[in-house]
């Protein structure tokens, strides 16, 4: 009965209100839906995408463009039942998608930003250090040669001290 079907659709849009649901026949009469159609007897356009695929014979497909019940551009799939020339389509619209999308990625970016930030943070105190360190090694490597050379010298020196006293 088609109002069994237009109170569970009606059930499905508290979960998804901008959810468009119609059960249509093969000839393009609206049987149930969410919205519900305005007249009884209504009928999907004989020009609309869903009804041209219908007509060639698609049991199942989906359609990218304007919406009939608010001309909005939907993103709407449709299929046959089985054993019966009735068909179900489901749509929402692209603002919907798009702004459940952009509510995700807001959220998500703003779990992400402040890690990013900690871990860039981390990562420059930790070139700091690395950069210390090397400054660090560099002026001790210095440091050994300089007293390495000093040391030479000296032995050179004693050397020739003690060669001095020998003669």
């Amino acid at each position: 009965h088609p109002r069994y079907f237009s109170d569970f659709y009606d059930g499905l849009a508290e979960d998804e209100p901008a959810l468009i649901v119609e059960l249509f026949r093969d000839d393009g009469v609206i049987l149930a839906g969410r919205p519900a159609p305005a007249v009884p007897g209504a009928r999907l356009p004989p020009d609309s995408p869903i009804r041209t695929m219908v007509a060639q014979g698609h049991s199942e497909g989906r359609v990218d463009g304007p919406s009939t019940a608010d001309d909005q551009r939907h993103l709407v799939l449709f299929r046959k039942l089985e054993r019966y020339p009735v068909y179900v389509d489901a749509g929402v619209s692209r603002a919907t998608i798009l702004e459940a999308w952009q509510r995700r990625t807001t959220l998500l970016a703003a779990f992400t930003f402040p890690t990013a930030m900690a871990l860039i943070y981390i990562a420059w105190v930790a070139l700091r250090r690395t950069q210390r360190e090397l400054a660090a090694v560099r002026k001790l490597h210095e440091e050994t040669e300089h007293r390495a050379r000093a040391e030479n010298a000296l032995r050179q020196v004693q050397k020739l001290e003690a060669l001095g006293r020998l003669t």
